[in-house]
């Protein structure tokens, strides 16, 4: 009887799954709430930057100056992909970085010195 519990036990410490178990639900809901924030993250960006990447495309296709746009984006998902291995195998969360960017682009978008000195600036960022 001793063994059976014992066995059983050990098959529930290594049951990512197992709900009795706090830190891999713990783990569990992280795992979930990461799948869901990330696709919804990502269409609320696009909701909010369709305008300007419409416009942006557009003037990609009409202007031979910026015919590279489309391209850029190819590229460096073809790199990321290269090197997915060695960039997957530690992610952690960076609150730092994060507040960085997001401080960044609120500058980028109130600054009116950054949109008058770049074309594309005010394409991307329309007052």
């Amino acid at each position: 009887m001793r063994k059976a519990r014992r066995a059983e036990k050990a098959r529930n410490a290594s049951n990512p799954i197992n709900p009795t178990n706090s830190t891999n639900v713990i783990n569990l809901f992280m795992i979930i709430s990461k799948n869901i924030f990330f696709p919804a993250f990502n269409i609320l960006l696009g909701a909010i930057y369709y305008g300007p990447l419409k416009e942006l495309i557009t003037l990609s296709f009409r202007n031979e100056l910026y015919s590279h746009i489309i391209l850029i984006p190819l590229v460096s998902g073809y790199f990321l992909f290269l090197n997915r291995k060695s960039l997957l195998a530690k992610v952690n969360y960076s609150y730092v970085c994060g507040l960085t960017l997001i401080i960044w682009e609120w500058g980028c978008i109130f600054s009116q010195s950054i949109k008058e000195r770049n074309s594309i600036g005010m394409i991307i960022y329309p007052s």
